[in-house]
């Protein structure tokens, strides 16, 4: 079974097929080989809105300056080993 040139998921008779958050309500369309040939099958997307969280952090977390990079390198002797 197919989406959008993907494989779908199979699980327990039920397909799983990953539409993201930022898809268009609407109809879709999956392929299905069967020994018979290809069939096609609809289904419909809604719309959800979803919970937003937004983060603000510091700029030097985002750009480090290359004493703070020099310093993020591995560790010695910690765990990780």
């Amino acid at each position: 079974m197919r989406h959008q040139g993907q494989e779908v998921l199979i699980v327990a008779n039920h397909a799983i097929v990953g539409v993201g958050l930022d898809a268009e309500p609407g109809k879709r369309t999956v392929t299905v080989l069967t020994g018979q040939g290809e069939r096609r099958l609809t289904f419909t997307v809604d719309a959800k809105p979803y919970p937003e969280r937004h983060l603000t952090t510091s700029p030097s977390y985002l750009s480090p300056n290359p004493e703070a990079l020099a310093g993020a390198g591995p560790r010695r002797g910690g765990r990780g080993r």
